[in-house]
């Protein structure tokens, strides 16, 4: 009695052995990335490999075949190796909904800078149109912040005045405005509460006034290098956009 309760208890320990070994030989194919990918990227066949790994040791959500993701966008970047999941990619590109048609080299990025209507050609401005932006210091600045202060003159800031021999400083010139971006693309326009503007609000979106409220904002495409030119404009300066008609 005692010798069949041992045989069977060895081959019960026999069985879960053999699933065991089973189990940690049994893999998966996984879809990793080739190398490093940026966020914003479109995914192509060249950034995507297939491994093998324990099924026991793949991620939640990981894709088993490279046709599940060639074609659509990284919204997250991908270290090389690293198992490419359903949910760190997208079918639209960032800012796909500023977008909407408008074709925009890959690299930009959408800025929003505050402007009033009077600064915006008299809020006529469309999603579409190009402009040109300039900065202009504001009350207090005596240089666009989004340029280096230029070197003080060798001959100094101060003049002697022949009536009782005071020094005193000659009258600063009025700060002129200077251009930071060149036929910039509109991508949208906003208002004072946040809202997106469109044409199809009636002829009175590109006036001081309309049912969303007043523009607020105009939302750009420039290029990556230049957004912290755009951010210390938007800080520090007035900004003031110029159509490009012709």
């Amino acid at each position: 009695m005692r010798r069949t309760v041992y045989l069977a208890a060895f081959a019960i320990l026999a069985v879960v052995a053999a699933l065991l070994s089973l189990r940690a030989q049994h893999t998966v194919a996984v879809v990793v990335a080739a190398h490093d990918v940026r966020a914003g990227t479109m995914v192509g066949t060249d950034d995507l490999s297939v491994v093998r790994m324990h099924d026991d040791s793949v991620p939640a959500g990981s894709l088993s075949a490279p046709s599940d993701a060639v074609g659509r966008y990284a919204a997250w970047p991908l270290t090389a190796g690293e198992p490419v999941l359903a949910r760190v990619l997208a079918t639209d590109r960032s800012g796909g909904a500023v977008l909407a048609g408008l074709e925009v080299p890959a690299g930009y990025r959408a800025v929003a800078v505050p402007v009033q209507p009077a600064g915006a050609v008299g809020g006529m401005l469309a999603r579409g149109d190009h402009v040109d932006v300039y900065a202009t210091p504001l009350p207090g600045h005596s240089t666009p912040s989004s340029v280096a202060p230029s070197s003080p003159s060798p001959s100094g800031a101060t003049t002697t005045v022949a009536s009782g021999g005071a020094a005193s400083a000659d009258p600063p010139a009025a700060p002129a405005a200077v251009l930071i971006g060149s036929d910039v693309l509109v991508l949208q326009l906003r208002s004072d509460d946040g809202q997106a503007l469109d044409t199809g609000a009636g002829d009175t979106v590109h006036g001081l006034n309309f049912g969303n409220g007043k523009l607020g904002s105009v939302v750009l495409a420039v290029p990556a290098g230049d957004v912290d030119r755009y951010a210390s404009a938007v800080a520090e300066d007035s900004v003031y956009l110029a159509l490009s008609v012709g």
